[in-house]
């Protein structure tokens, strides 16, 4: 869900990741993930227990993917 900030007119948007509404990221596919997180998961090296929890996360977007 999209949310317009009337004061500064600007859009918001759900993080995939963190789930907060933020302004700034990145659209992967229909879905958004914030600068935060992004900047986060690059790094993350694989061995710390917050990747694996990155990556589940990243798993919802495989199913959102619509063959036509």
């Amino acid at each position: 869900m999209l949310t317009f900030k009337k004061k500064d007119k600007s859009w918001r948007e759900p993080c995939i990741l963190c789930e907060r509404e933020k302004q700034h990221g990145i659209h992967i596919l229909d879905s958004f993930l914030c600068k935060e997180c992004e900047r986060e998961i690059i790094h993350l090296e694989p061995e710390n227990p917050a990747y694996e929890e990155k990556v589940k996360k990243l798993r919802k977007l495989k199913g959102q993917t619509l063959l036509s």
